[in-house]
């Protein structure tokens, strides 16, 4: 099967659900924006990701696009990328025996149902065939953050939606998007009137009360002086507190 990336777990669900920004390929000869399925081949046990990847992927288990990196499916298909001709380099990925050159991927897609495949059977057309008629009605749109004018809106996993009010708070790692949507241009927190809560067609509303905690650096230590942190060129990790202890009853 031509197009097909096949990947160990968790790196496979992590290039589906938009984590990884590019991708190996053995070829050039495929479109700009060709779509590529991603086959999870196997379990990787405790693997030594990038700390950007360890953050976009806790973000995605927060909004329910995959669940924990050890609950992760193998011997299946889980998405699809579309992937685009320029070429990049990447040196993170080379600890994980990735080639240098790498290919940079979009639109990732993420199915609701991994479809289970032996992998040797990936090659016959049958089974492409049922793939192809599979993805099209099984598509998981992948859950994202969304600021607008006077409110934050997060997307939360089943779990957390129920017992949010509870714990009282919601921790996420300050990265991508997320991180773009909070801070402004001087690296201070926006201000929003009421942060949103979503889980499918429910949702919560609350006061937004927010704040920066639990600065690390790359080895996963506390980092006392950030500001001169950063100065060095060292990588700092944040993470966004997000209050909802009382929500908003209307």
């Amino acid at each position: 099967m031509k197009n097909l990336i096949k990947l160990p777990q968790p790196l496979a669900s992590l290039l589906v659900a938009g984590a990884i920004p590019g991708v190996p390929l053995d070829t050039h000869d495929f479109e700009n924006h060709e779509r590529f399925l991603v086959y999870a081949t196997k379990q990787v046990e405790n693997p030594e990701l990038p700390v950007e990847w360890i953050m976009e992927a806790s973000n995605h288990m927060v909004y329910g696009n995959i669940p924990s990196l050890g609950k992760l499916p193998v011997g299946a298909v889980v998405g699809y990328v579309q992937v685009k001709t320029e070429p990049f380099i990447d040196p993170t990925m080379w600890g994980l025996g990735f080639g240098k050159q790498m290919f940079r991927v979009v639109m990732p897609r993420i199915f609701d149902m991994p479809i289970p495949v032996p992998e040797f059977m990936m090659g016959l057309a049958h089974v492409e065939d049922f793939v192809e008629k599979f993805s099209a009605h099984h598509l998981h749109e992948l859950n994202k953050p969304w600021n607008w004018d006077y409110f934050l809106e997060i997307p939360i996993n089943e779990a957390l939606f129920g017992n949010v009010s509870e714990i009282g708070s919601l921790t996420l790692d300050l990265w991508g998007d997320l991180k773009r949507m909070v801070l402004d241009e001087n690296g201070e927190l926006r201000q929003f009137n009421e942060l949103l809560l979503t889980c499918g067609n429910r949702h919560q509303e609350f006061p937004y009360q927010a704040e920066i905690v639990s600065v690390h650096d790359d080895n996963d230590e506390p980092v006392l002086y950030p500001s001169l942190y950063q100065e060095c060129g060292k990588d700092v990790r944040m993470q966004l507190i997000l209050h909802c202890d009382f929500p908003i009853v209307r």
